[in-house]
């Protein structure tokens, strides 16, 4: 038996569950952010790239994070829910991209991994959740990688061509 959400309805709780889970409620600080780190899911064999981001960064990060609750796909409420599947595609070349938020103590707080337009985000204590976000989130964590050495410049246009192709994830 499906029961029916209105859109507004579902939006309203993703975007809490969103600021619940980046802690971007209203008592939280920037001092509160802990440390991102961003991997890049390019090689096959050999460590992926990998980044960190700074406070202004992981808060712009946060507020593109944030629209993706704007075009939700797939939510589960219930908690015998079935754990949502990786969004990475299984080929060669360019997968996609993984956020790992770490509290001030070091533990893992999130992890969130985006492929295209799909983005499922895993929170300690947390349903796992799906979603969709716009093309500026994963062309700005690229573009940071770029920016922060992980990646040269090769590699960085390698990236972007694959991104325009829709080879990581959905068709764009």
């Amino acid at each position: 038996m499906k029961s029916s959400i209105s859109t507004v309805t579902l939006v309203a709780i993703l975007v809490s569950c969103l600021a619940a889970l980046l802690g971007s409620a209203p008592q939280a600080s920037a001092q509160s952010v802990g440390r991102w780190e961003v991997e890049v899911h390019i090689f096959s064999g050999r460590p992926n790239p990998v980044f960190t981001l700074t406070r202004s960064e992981a808060a712009e990060v946060r507020r593109l994070l944030a629209r993706a609750a704007d075009v939700p796909e797939e939510v589960a409420p219930d908690p015998q829910a079935k754990e949502a599947e990786s969004p990475f595609p299984s080929r060669l070349g360019y997968r996609g991209l993984s956020i790992r938020e770490y509290a001030d103590d070091g533990t893992l707080s999130s992890n969130t991994d985006i492929a295209g337009h799909n983005v499922l985000v895993r929170a300690a204590g947390r349903q796992s959740r799906k979603t969709a976000s716009s093309d500026d989130l994963e062309r700005r964590l690229v573009d940071l990688a770029l920016t922060k050495g992980a990646i040269g410049d090769e590699l960085h246009g390698h990236i972007l061509k694959e991104m325009q192709s829709g080879a990581a994830g959905a068709p764009r």
